[in-house]
C-alpha cells in the first residue's frame, strides 16, 4: 500500500499489530461508518493515547479514514466512546493529546487547592508560581484558567488580574434554581426516552456513584467526594440524551457542586452527601416523574438551605 490505506485485494500486516486487529472486517468503502468492531477500536487505542497516526498503523487504514470515522463517531455519539472524544468534537484529530491532558491534569490540580482551602476566595492566582510547583509553562496554567473561568471557579479580570472566585449567596441561590429546573427537565426526559434495561443501567450507574461516595466521606477524601458528587448529577443529565439540556446545565452547575473550603457556603458543618443523595436515588428507582422531580428539588433546596444560612 503506497499511503498506509486499505485497497481491494490487499490485507495489512496483521503480524506489526499485537494481534489487535485480528477480529476486524475489511475495511468499509469510502464515505461508510465504521462498523461495531472498528468503531470498539478506535475507541480503545483512543483511550490508550495513540494519536491518529498510530491508530491507523495499527488498525492496517489510512490516517484520513481514522480522522473522518473520528469526527462522524462523536457527532453520532457512537456508545463506548471515551470521555475525551464525546467531548471533543471535530478538532479532537486536530489537537495533541499530550497538551489536551496536560491542560486537564492543571484544571484539576488547581480546582483541588480550591477545594483544599490552598487557593483561598479572593485570593490572586499567580502563574508564575503555579507553572513552577506544577513544572509546566505558562500555556497550560493559562488554559486551564480559561476553563476553571468558565466553570465559575475563577475570576479574569484584564487588568487586576486572575482571582478564586468569592462565594456569593445570593448569585449561587439563583444558579441553583436554575439547576433544578434543568435537572427535572432531564430526568423527566430519561424517563420518556429509556427502556427498562436503560433505566436499570442509570439506576446501577448511579448506585457504584453512591457506593464510591461513601467510601470518599469514610476516609475524609473530600476531593473525591466532590467528583463524585459531580458526577451523581452529570449521570442523571446525561440520561436524558439532549445534548442542549446537558450543555445548558454544564455551564451553570459545576460551581454550586464545588464545596468552597472557606466554609462561607457552609458555616455549621458539611451536608451529609452521602444521605441525600440516596433519597434521590430511591426516588429515581421508582421511575415516577413526580416523584422524581419532587427530590431533585428538596435535594437542592437544601443545598440553598445551606447556602442561606
Amino acid at each position: 500500500m503506497s499511503d498506509g490505506g486499505p485497497h481491494s485485494g490487499d490485507k495489512p500486516d496483521r503480524s506489526a499489530r499485537d494481534g489487535r486487529a485480528e477480529r476486524f472486517p475489511s475495511p468499509p468503502a469510502t464515505g461508510d461508518a465504521p462498523d461495531a468492531a472498528v468503531s470498539s477500536q478506535i475507541a480503545l487505542l483512543s483511550e490508550e493515547g495513540l494519536d491518529d497516526a498510530s491508530i491507523a498503523a495499527q488498525l492496517g487504514y489510512s490516517v484520513g479514514a481514522v480522522k473522518a470515522w473520528r469526527t462522524q463517531l462523536v457527532r453520532e455519539g457512537a456508545g463506548g466512546l471515551p470521555q475525551k472524544l464525546e467531548s471533543a468534537g471535530n478538532e479532537t484529530a486536530l489537537q495533541p493529546l499530550k497538551r489536551e491532558a496536560l491542560r486537564d491534569q492543571v484544571v484539576r490540580a488547581i480546582r483541588d487547592a480550591i477545594i483544599q482551602g490552598k487557593l483561598r476566595p479572593g485570593e490572586k492566582v499567580p502563574e508564575g508560581d503555579l507553572a513552577q510547583q506544577l513544572t509546566v509553562s505558562r500555556t497550560p496554567i493559562r488554559e486551564a484558567i480559561r476553563v476553571l473561568e468558565g466553570q465559575g471557579l475563577v475570576e479574569v479580570n484584564p487588568k487586576r488580574g486572575t482571582y478564586i472566585a468569592m462565594p456569593d449567596r445570593a448569585d449561587a441561590a439563583d444558579g441553583l434554581a436554575v439547576r433544578a429546573a434543568l435537572e427535572i427537565l432531564a430526568v423527566r426526559q430519561a424517563i420518556e426516552r429509556s427502556d427498562e434495561s436503560d433505566w436499570k443501567d442509570l439506576c446501577d450507574q448511579l448506585g457504584e456513584i453512591l457506593a464510591g461516595m461513601s467510601a470518599a466521606c469514610a476516609s475524609g477524601d473530600i476531593i473525591r467526594g466532590v467528583e463524585l458528587d459531580i458526577e451523581f448529577h452529570a449521570t442523571l443529565m446525561k440520561a436524558s440524551r439532549n445534548r442542549h439540556l446537558w450543555r445548558s446545565w454544564h455551564a451553570i452547575g459545576i460551581p454550586f457542586l464545588v464545596w468552597f473550603p472557606e466554609r462561607e457556603l457552609y458555616p455549621t458543618s458539611p451536608p451529609d452527601l452521602v444521605e441525600r443523595h440516596r433519597e434521590v436515588l430511591d426516588a429515581i428507582l421508582t421511575q415516577d416523574p413526580q416523584i422524581c422531580a419532587d427530590a431533585i428539588r428538596i435535594h437542592l433546596s437544601q443545598k440553598l438551605a445551606d447556602i442561606t444560612l
